[in-house]
């Protein structure tokens, strides 16, 4: 008996107690149109008295489950069941939900099936609230015969047991699958049309629900969609998983994706840069079908060539912003005197602007305007500035150069653009490794261990071209 939680019933008639004589939910049960009074010789009330006192249930709970059960019922079986479930480290509570979720479970034999199932996940460091969670989901796992087949077959295929474990957690009805007839056709499929046994383990140990998709009815509908759209398999392969695209393998593409790709197509745009906007990350396919045909709309009203890659780099960048998060970066920029106008001719120029940060947009600002004294207008003529890492880039680059100009070893006029679009290779032999003899301090500049001051007010900065 189950000490810790409850306190044994006997296993006697139970004693009966009507309504009369104690307002109790253990002494009887109601139907939508009676009630009746507990009867010793009922099975289904001593069922449901047990249910109640023994276990917790509420009285419609029990009268629920004791209908699922019916006369197979045995006090014994249950409590080798619930001491079972509690010394994997399952509460009262969360035994109870399980119950109720899954009534069946009370009449599995725990020394076979059930028992050497809940060993399994616990070898897989599921015990207490990470089980109670999966069985939560999906109990009938509990009492599967493919659990260990089916850990295994995942293990055979590359799979961590981390990965495992993750799995169960996020889909445990795969693990009720026969590996053999219904898991490996699918991995088999991906595998045809161009998934490394490495894509795949990284696909379906995100999005394990791929494996509850039918190749015939769901697979090979949306691959045959995606390569209408992409062209090629390998295509496929890149859409999917560049950006953990996986949602393109797990929705109804129909009623998700084509609607949005048809509009793109009507306006002429190419299919290759719809296959960019699909490599750009699936969000943005992922919008109402309605604010995406909006926000399509917006990008042609503001000038954009459809046929160009902009387009798609700017449908992208709108896709996802609040309203409200896009004024708050405009005015950054109103802050530094711009006007909205000027804003989005930048917008133009580099649409994946509106992909930085309103932090980073005020302090790549005030770094040109404040410590190199650039007007701001200049700054906002090369919008891809705002996409250079500030830290990495920008200002050990600067650093760099101000010392090698302050010692006269190269001139101003080098040019802001250009300093800024040397591959890094390039910038380390030509303004590094040439002068770390002669000047060993452009080595600690370049790594940012120099904090930079800026230039003096009097002292001009870098041409700009």
């Amino acid at each position: 008996m189950i000490h810790r939680f409850r306190q044994p019933l006997q296993h006697t008639k139970p004693r009966v107690i009507g309504l009369a004589t104690r307002n109790s939910n253990d002494c009887f049960f109601s139907t939508s149109s009676s009630s009746k009074t507990l009867n010793s010789t009922d099975p289904q009330s001593l069922t449901v008295s047990y249910l109640v006192k023994s276990c917790g249930l509420s009285l419609d709970s029990a009268i629920s489950v004791s209908r699922k059960i019916q006369s197979r019922f045995t006090t014994d079986r249950f409590d080798s069941v619930w001491q079972l479930l509690n010394s994997h480290g399952l509460t009262q509570t969360q035994i109870r939900d399980v119950i109720i979720k899954r009534p069946l479970i009370v009449l599995a034999d725990p020394t076979k099936t059930l028992k050497s199932n809940i060993e399994l996940f616990s070898s897989l460091a599921l015990s207490g609230n990470t089980l109670a969670k999966v069985l939560q989901r999906k109990p009938v796992v509990l009492e599967s015969p493919h659990a260990n087949s089916a850990v295994e077959f995942f293990r055979t295929h590359g799979f961590s047991d981390e990965q495992i474990k993750n799995m169960i957690l996020k889909r445990p009805r795969i693990f009720t699958f026969h590996p053999e007839r219904t898991l490996k056709p699918k991995l088999d499929f991906l595998q045809s049309i161009g998934f490394s046994l490495s894509d795949i383990v990284k696909l379906i140990s995100i999005e394990p629900c791929i494996l509850e998709r039918s190749v015939q009815g769901h697979l090979i509908p949306a691959i045959q969609a995606l390569k209408k759209i992409v062209q090629s398999d390998e295509n496929v392969v890149k859409a999917v998983i560049h950006n953990r695209n996986f949602f393109l393998l797990t929705h109804d593409l129909g009623k998700d994706v084509l609607p949005k790709v048809s509009t793109l197509i009507s306006l002429g745009i190419p299919k290759s840069n719809i296959f960019k906007l699909f490599m750009l990350g699936v969000m943005s396919l992922r919008q109402t079908t309605e604010k995406f045909n909006k926000v399509v709309r917006d990008v042609a009203e503001l000038g954009f060539d459809p046929k160009k890659v902009v387009f798609v780099l700017a449908v992208r960048s709108f896709l996802g912003l609040k309203e409200s998060v896009l004024e708050q970066k405009i005015q950054v920029f109103s802050s530094f005197g711009l006007s909205r106008s000027e804003f989005f001719v930048a917008f133009k120029m580099q649409p994946m602007l509106l992909w930085t940060s309103v932090r980073k947009l005020r302090l790549v600002m005030d770094f040109f305007v404040n410590k190199l004294h650039y007007e701001p207008s200049v700054v906002l003529r090369y919008p891809g500035l705002f996409l250079l890492s500030l830290e990495k880039r920008i200002i050990p680059r600067y650093s760099t150069l101000k010392i090698l100009i302050c010692k006269d070893l190269v001139t101003r006029d080098i040019g802001l653009i250009y300093l800024f679009r040397l591959p890094e290779k390039t910038f380390v032999k030509n303004f590094v490794t040439k002068y770390q003899q002669m000047v060993p301090e452009v080595v600690k500049a370049h790594r940012g261990e120099i904090d930079f001051q800026g230039f003096d007010i009097n002292n001009k900065a870098l041409a700009v071209h």
